[in-house]
């Protein structure tokens, strides 16, 4: 083979090879795209559900008293509540204390009680407080329907922000009621050897359409 022949071989051979290194290039297995990035942050603030309340004494102002109740003769003692959170909530009054609830259950038509609110109205009322029966059941002997103190009731749906009410909680005893049996204290409990008395309550403020402890 003559120097021309071979030189013409070379070039051939060379231009093939920069063509392949072409479409690889093309094929993207070497190289990279063209593009661009913004950078941005996501953030924001939490929202609060709480509650001020008021009315009574201790470190939240819920601590009320009835003073010299007399059978028959109905006592009311108020709390306020206030939506101080940053959206809307319901507002509920909580029973919490079993032992202390079963006492005043216990009562059975010597018993008379109204739990209401400014939002909501009436959420409560008995006049035989019978432990253990679904309430308006009728009771033995004629006496009222029963129905037993729950645990929890709502007091407001869906307070708006700087929203605010009151509960009444009103209480009488039986006109029937013997002098010396409910001692001098409200409610005392437990109910066979009484150490404590009263009925603690709690008011909870929760999401709207969320109960308490739910």
């Amino acid at each position: 083979m003559n120097t021309s022949v071979k030189a013409r071989l070379a070039a051939a051979t060379a231009t093939l090879a920069v063509a392949g290194g072409l479409a690889v290039a093309a094929s993207g297995t070497t190289g990279a795209y063209f593009s661009d990035t913004a950078n941005g942050a996501i953030s924001g603030t939490i929202g609060t559900v709480k509650v001020e309340t008021g009315g009574g004494t201790g470190a939240d102002l819920l601590n009320v008293n009835f003073t010299n109740l007399m059978p028959g003769e109905a006592q009311t003692v108020k709390a306020t509540y206030k939506n101080t959170g940053t959206g809307n909530q319901d507002i509920w009054v909580v029973f919490p204390n079993d032992i202390a609830l079963y006492a005043l259950n216990d009562l059975g038509s010597y018993g008379h009680l109204k739990i209401s609110s400014t939002s909501a109205g009436q959420v409560f009322a008995s006049d035989n407080l019978l432990h253990g029966v679904t309430c308006y059941t009728a009771a033995p002997d004629g006496r009222p329907d029963a129905c037993p103190l729950g645990t929890q009731y709502k007091l407001a749906s869906n307070l708006a922000p700087g929203g605010s009410g009151r509960m009444d909680f009103t209480f009488a005893y039986d006109g029937r009621l013997n002098n010396d049996s409910q001692g001098t204290n409200f409610n005392r409990y437990p109910v066979d050897a009484p150490t404590n008395s009263g009925l603690p309550y709690q008011i909870v403020a929760t999401q709207p359409g969320q109960a308490p402890g739910a």
